[in-house]
């Protein structure tokens, strides 16, 4: 009898050390998913952006992703926020509409399942995503630093879901011309903004639960974009944040594939039309 109860004791004493052996999987709580309008990869890779060069290294990445054709920033946007193919949700019109999109997209299925969502964009025509009052919408006329004011703002008072626009790559690809040292520049100061993201990220205490997607629309050439050339329609593509292992690297992944992921990561479900995940395993967030 004394053998059994010690046998009992010896037992109940490394429990513990047998649980801490299989930590609890990671939850996201929020998610951001922000597009650096028109930013090529390979200008990414060849300006000053430190930022965007950590994050690809700690977490998992795509130079070669590819947006959808036309590659132009309503359809592509819409492309992103809806899983869907432009032969699917029909926008290929590039220009400032009332008219809402009509399919679900991962804000609104976020919203209507009880997350704080929120659209921060750098240019006017973005309405058209703003699908519901319950969503947080606003068009910053100053560029990106405005709308990461804004986007900081609306962490530091609990937005959990949110789409992040950053203009300013894309205006002085078209003012300048895409590569050109401004343009080159702009990527820079872009690349700055998002590490002000970071670190609000870092003292909201945020950031170890923080889902982030930072891709773009479209590339660009010369003074435009949207002729369906190598160079319009390779865009960037990183992951970073909860469950996802540094030095991925991913291939083959398209903008359609956004939408997905996002729901995924927070453990809910995609509407059945949007296209696969971006990554096959996201974490739980039970």
């Amino acid at each position: 009898m004394k053998i059994y109860l010690l046998l009992i004791t010896l037992l109940l004493s490394i429990q513990p050390i047998v649980a801490q052996d299989s930590p609890p999987k990671p939850t996201i709580t929020h998610v951001i998913v922000m597009t650096i309008d028109g930013a090529r990869p390979d200008a990414i890779l060849q300006a000053d952006t430190p930022v965007l060069h950590d994050l690809a290294l700690t977490g998992a990445v795509d130079w070669e992703s590819q947006t959808i054709d036309p590659s132009a920033t309503v359809p592509a946007h819409t492309s992103l926020l809806t899983g869907l193919d432009p032969t699917e949700h029909l926008i290929v019109h590039n220009d400032y509409s009332t008219e809402r999109v009509a399919q679900p997209t991962f804000i609104s299925i976020a919203q209507a399942e009880g997350y704080r969502t929120a659209i921060v964009a750098g240019k006017e025509k973005f309405i058209q995503f703003h699908q519901d009052e319950d969503t947080y919408y606003e068009f910053v006329r100053t560029g990106d630093p405005g709308v990461t004011d804004k986007t900081i703002e609306l962490l530091e008072e609990g937005y959990e879901v949110l789409f992040v626009h950053l203009p300013n790559t894309d205006f002085f690809g078209h003012l300048l011309g895409w590569m050109s040292d401004t343009y080159l520049y702009e990527l820079r100061n872009t690349d700055a903004n998002i590490g002000r993201i970071i670190t609000a990220l870092d003292d909201l205490n945020i950031r170890e639960s923080t889902l982030l997607i930072i891709t773009a629309d479209h590339g660009g050439h010369d003074h435009g974009h949207g002729q369906g050339l190598p160079v319009d329609k390779t865009i960037p593509l990183i992951i970073n944040g909860v469950g996802i292992e540094p030095n991925t690297i991913l291939e083959d992944t398209n903008i359609t594939q956004v939408a997905s992921t996002v729901l995924l990561a927070l453990g809910l479900e995609p509407a059945e039309a949007m296209h696969e995940p971006l990554l096959e395993f996201m974490p739980s967030s039970d």
